[in-house]
C-alpha cells in the first residue's frame, strides 16, 4: 500500500507499513510546521509506528538555541515511533543530537546513509 502527500519542502509516504518522510531545502525556524501538521493528520491513520526520516537534502542554518528547539519539537512529534534517520556524512553531529533527544523521550532511533539500509533496520529494529 502506498499513500502519499507532498508539499514544497517535504514528502510524506506510507509504503508497505512504513511512514517515509523526506525534507528538502533550507530549514529555518518554523519551517517544520507544515510537516508536523500533516504528520499529525496522517500518521494516526497509518496504523504503524515505523518511520524513515530522510534529511539528506535539507540544510539547517540555525543558531544553537533554534536547533535545540527544533530537535526537541521533532522528538516530541515522533515520540513512540521507531525512527530510522537517513543523513549525509556532514550531518552526523545533527543526527547525534536528534538521536539523544529521541532516546530521551523513550524512542528507538538509528542513523543511516542509505534509505535501503534504513528500511531493512526499521522493519526489524532488534537487529
Amino acid at each position: 500500500m502506498v499513500a502519499s502527500y507532498s508539499s514544497g519542502d517535504f514528502q510524506y509516504k506510507l509504503v508497505d507499513g512504513v511512514i517515509e518522510l523526506k525534507i528538502e531545502g533550507e530549514r529555518l525556524p518554523g519551517s517544520g510546521k507544515n510537516l508536523a501538521r500533516e504528520f499529525r493528520n496522517q500518521a494516526p491513520r497509518a496504523n504503524t509506528n515505523l518511520i524513515i526520516f530522510d534529511i539528506r537534502e535539507s540544510y539547517h542554518p540555525l543558531t544553537k538555541a533554534e536547533w535545540a528547539e527544533k530537535i526537541e519539537r521533532t522528538a516530541i512529534l515522533f515520540k513512540g515511533y521507531i525512527l530510522a534517520l537517513v543523513i549525509r556524512p556532514d550531518q552526523m553531529i545533527e543526527s547525534m543530537e536528534m538521536q539523544q533527544a529521541h532516546e530521551a523521550k523513550g524512542g528507538i532511533i538509528k542513523t543511516f546513509s542509505r534509505p535501503g539500509d534504513a528500511r531493512e533496520w526499521v522493519l526489524n529494529p532488534d537487529t
